[in-house]
């Protein structure tokens, strides 16, 4: 198939998986070529439906053109409206400002950041080759914003934070809206907020976003497990985690706790953020190729598109590991290596108190970011450098 037909295919895809919803979101899904903005990548890799990474140093991606159901999911969240200025952090390929620049129109104006001066300058070009001139690409720290250009109607990270900054808050115009890949402690969700101080979530979406670099860079959270397959755990505090005695446990078959009153949709429809801010030990654990070690093959996967990659959560320290891992009859069981005992009684503490507020999906959360302003009310505060997260389940 030629690029046209692969990007009609891609785009059939994700309205029927409805990632993509909108008729302004499918129309510049459509018109605009991903494969423009990927040179040198095959035309059935650029319209596949995973991310590609543009910049890897030591075995690490620094920076990647995101998976095609995340832009549409993100775009989706941030509404983009015909005139409005927006604001985007991590450039990366420059085919998501294409696609802010589509939805925005003529009338609007579209400003990027990338921190990387190269990958500036190649989306630069790519943008002009393709009629996308009139959108700013600039080269510099995404933390300090361009003030020069706000307030803005939209700000949009590609890219995950810890934090949500002074400067993209006070960049933002009173009626506007920013979505970001927010890392609540081991989790990244991309949460739409609206409002000033506080900034109120009007959607939240999982999410898997590269980290954020220069002076607001997200702290490393990623410990990796030598082991057959090689595991990599996002942990909120990986300090905590002694990767070689992870990898020795991993070696002893799994003692299998099994959990009747968890399904396996409802690892990932709001019981893991609940696990995630509720569980010091809480972990995402990534596997890629293939082996024997944690149970890979009943890993709940995330992506059909990536056989040899699953993911799972998990709980984690010093002592033990054990994975949320999928049972036939649709239930969840804890694989446990190690001395597990008191992540297991962690997780039916934590556990009882999600059904006990009735089992609430990620859409019943609302996540607030206070700078100034006192939190009332929420069940979990998170702190970070610059607000406190307050989370609240209705």
């Amino acid at each position: 198939m030629d690029c046209g037909e692969l990007r009609r295919d891609l785009v059939d895809r994700l309205v029927e998986r409805r990632t993509a919803r909108t008729q302004p979101v499918i129309r510049a899904l459509r018109d605009v070529p991903r494969d423009a903005f990927l040179p040198g990548i095959p035309p059935e890799d650029a319209y596949a439906d995973r991310s590609i990474a543009l910049i890897v140093e030591n075995g690490v991606t620094l920076s990647s053109a995101s998976q095609p159901s995340m832009i549409a999911e993100m775009l989706e969240q941030l509404a983009v409206q015909p005139g409005d200025r927006v604001l985007e952090i991590g450039t990366g390929s420059g085919y998501n400002a294409a696609l802010l620049a589509h939805l925005c129109g003529p009338r609007g104006s579209v400003v990027t950041i990338d921190l990387d001066a190269g990958l500036a300058e190649r989306a630069a070009g790519i943008l002009r080759s393709t009629g996308f001139e009139r959108v700013r690409v600039l080269a510099g720290d995404g933390a300090a914003g361009a003030a020069q250009w706000a307030p803005y109607d939209r700000i949009i990270l590609t890219v995950a934070a810890d934090d949500v900054v002074d400067a993209w808050r006070t960049q933002l115009a009173a009626h506007g809206r920013l979505v970001l890949p927010l890392t609540l402690r081991a989790l990244q969700e991309s949460v739409a907020f609206e409002g000033r101080d506080p900034l109120r979530s009007v959607s939240i979406v999982g999410a898997s976003f590269v980290s954020l670099r220069g002076s607001s860079a997200i702290a490393e959270h990623e410990v990796e497990i030598d082991c057959a397959p090689t595991i990599r755990l996002r942990a909120a505090e990986p300090g905590r985690i002694d990767p070689v005695a992870i990898a020795q446990h991993l070696n002893d078959a799994p003692r299998i706790v099994e959990m009747e009153n968890v399904a396996a949709d409802d690892l990932w429809n709001g019981l893991d953020v609940w696990l995630d801010v509720h569980l010091r030990d809480a972990a995402l654990a990534m596997a890629n190729g293939h082996g024997n070690g944690a149970c890979v093959g009943e890993w709940l996967s995330t992506s059909r598109d990536e056989p040899r990659f699953a993911t799972t959560f998990a709980l984690c320290n010093d002592r033990g590991i054990a994975f949320f891992v999928r049972e036939r009859r649709g239930r969840v069981s804890l694989a446990c290596y190690g001395d597990a005992g008191a992540l297991i009684d962690a997780a039916w503490a934590a556990i009882d108190g999600w059904l006990e507020r009735g089992r609430p999906p990620t859409r019943m959360l609302e996540i607030s970011a206070h700078a100034r302003t006192r939190p009332v009310g929420a069940d979990v505060t998170l702190e970070k450098a610059s607000v406190t997260l307050a989370l609240r389940w209705n």
